[in-house]
């Protein structure tokens, strides 16, 4: 091999493991939060969700306007923020917010 194709094929995996690492952090982000929500309702009757998260927030919102990018919940509630589009009718949102800034916009499976 060259020594471009080499550094081509570096290049690649680089690139490659960048984009595994993002998403298997994306992932078990959320089934951590589905987790803890799963397992804090099997020993209470009540929580409060700040509880199961390891992040601050004061707010979360529901979306389940399918394929949207939140601009229900943003003109209902007066939000600002960059939220991710639901990818299904069969998925819906919690944005977390804390002081009116968006903390986390996770997307979740209907089960």
């Amino acid at each position: 091999m060259t020594k471009k194709k080499i550094i081509k094929s570096i290049i690649i995996i680089l690139f490659i493991s960048v984009i595994f690492i993002s998403l298997s952090y994306i992932i078990g982000d959320i089934c951590t939060i589905e987790s803890n929500i799963k397992n804090y309702c099997k020993k209470h009757d009540a929580m409060t969700f700040s509880a199961i998260t390891k992040f601050d927030w004061d707010i979360a919102y529901v979306d389940y306007q399918c394929y949207g990018i939140g601009e229900d919940i943003k003109e209902k509630y007066g939000l600002s923020g960059d939220l991710e589009q639901i990818p299904t009718d069969w998925h819906y949102r919690i944005a977390f917010y804390n002081k009116n800034k968006l903390i986390k916009d996770i997307i979740l499976p209907i089960s």
